[in-house]
């Protein structure tokens, strides 16, 4: 396939220090972008995870709203919990 031109806007100080780095491992960036969208092709989505470090208040809120924080006394407790909570049938978690 043809190469393109691909004009992007990025922070002026992030990419100079991506350059820096690049430029240690004698990669041009074009290269390294070529290799991260393979890499979004091979997983699919980012090849990194993406998330907030912790939940939200909204969440935290929903979690309680569901009674998700009870102190369990076994791992089966906690399974059984979670089993009524996603609406499984008693047949289905086998001890």
């Amino acid at each position: 396939m043809a190469n393109i031109n691909l004009n992007v806007k990025v922070d002026g100080d992030l990419k100079k220090e991506a350059e820096q780095i690049l430029k240690g491992l004698e990669l041009p960036m074009s290269t390294a972008l070529n290799m991260f969208f393979r890499q979004v092709i091979m997983a699919r989505g980012l090849p990194f995870d993406a998330r907030l470090s912790s939940p939200g208040e909204e969440m935290l809120d929903a979690m309680k709203a569901l009674n998700l924080f009870n102190n369990f006394n076994d791992s089966d407790d906690g399974v059984m919990n979670l089993a009524d909570f996603m609406d499984f049938d008693d047949d289905d978690y086998d001890d």
